[in-house]
């Protein structure tokens, strides 16, 4: 009896085991879908926010314009297990014309259980120099990839791991134009900036004098252009063109943003909308790391069952016929 139950007990501990191990190493289906894929499918619901706060410390937060600065809830519409990928160089698009749309910097893989719903932090980098950062209240649409010299900048700042003021640097250099004069003189990190230009093999000196030609994958776009007369330095922008523009101009830019921002920005009390507060997405969170340490437990115990139980069955195994007739 005693054997039998030594046998129950180690086939409980390996099945524990196997399940724990499948929580842990986890492989995405082999049906893994984009999640801009999925949720033109409408199989995957999904809410994108900027990440941080004003109202709220958060020093988990690196910054708002760089880093794990986007918040993304997903729920699987579906009643099958779904795979989905978001991938490094994604665009995502601002719903306010004052706010930077965004470029993802590192593909995160999600596996969602049938209804299943989830919230997590994005890597992602500003990709509009003179607009705002992206808050708690500034809403994202996800789009297709970047263009060429973007998207092969995004995938070598995840290849370097360059979620840093260097990395956005560079973003800005290939989205802006921008050089030193725009971004400040921190040359350590200017130079870092250069370093990922010139591994991404793009043509931009982020330390020269003069402003650049904004948008690389535009220029080809620039022939078809009307000039515009103008008796001074002006802005000029249409559906085709990207223009210098000098530094009154960018000024009276940041001004105009700032203005229309402290307008339509809305109360903290709208945070509680689809997305879910806060503090529904930091208890989630703390959820999900508090499973994955019970799944380690789980692992550790299973382990130890099953070593008791491989002892206690070659401890006190039964006696063979041969070992009975001998006692006898």
């Amino acid at each position: 009896m005693r054997y039998l139950l030594a046998q129950i007990l180690i086939i409980v501990s390996i099945l524990s085991c196997t399940e724990s191990l499948a929580n842990l190493f986890q492989k995405i289906p082999r049906d893994t879908v984009s999640i801009f894929d999925a949720k033109s499918d409408r199989r995957l619901a999904v809410s994108i926010r900027g990440a941080y706060n004003p109202n709220k410390l958060q020093p988990d937060l690196t910054s708002a314009h760089y880093g794990e600065c986007i918040d993304i809830k997903m729920r699987n519409m579906t009643d099958s297990v779904m795979g989905v990928v978001l991938r490094c160089g994604t665009m995502l698009l601002s719903r306010d014309s004052a706010s930077q749309n965004m470029v993802v910097t590192k593909t995160l893989y999600y596996t969602l259980q049938p209804r299943e719903e989830l919230f997590d932090r994005v890597y992602a980098m500003c990709g509009q120099l003179h607009k705002n950062a992206p808050d708690i209240s500034i809403r994202y649409d996800v789009g297709a990839l970047a263009d060429e010299p973007l998207l092969k900048l995004a995938r070598v700042i995840e290849k370097t791991d360059s979620q840093s003021k260097a990395g956005q640097y560079a973003v800005w250099a290939v989205t802006d134009g921008a050089t030193k004069d725009d971004l400040g003189e921190d040359f350590e990190a200017l130079q870092q900036s250069q370093a990922l230009l010139n591994k991404a093999k793009l043509p931009i000196n982020i330390l020269g004098k003069h402003r650049q030609m904004a948008v690389l994958q535009k220029q080809n776009k620039t022939q078809n252009a009307k000039p515009v007369p103008t008796e001074d330095k002006q802005s000029i922008s249409s559906p085709n063109t990207e223009i210098e523009i000098n530094v009154e101009q960018i000024s009276s830019d940041i001004s105009g943003n700032l203005a229309v921002s402290d307008a339509v920005l809305p109360s903290v009390e709208t945070e509680k909308d689809e997305f879910g507060s806060n503090e529904t997405v930091d208890s989630i969170n703390d959820d999900k790391t508090g499973q994955e340490g019970g799944n380690y437990w789980l692992l550790f115990a299973s382990f130890s069952v099953i070593l008791f139980g491989l002892y206690y069955f070659w401890q006190k195994k039964p006696a063979t016929k041969q070992e009975k007739d001998n006692l006898v």
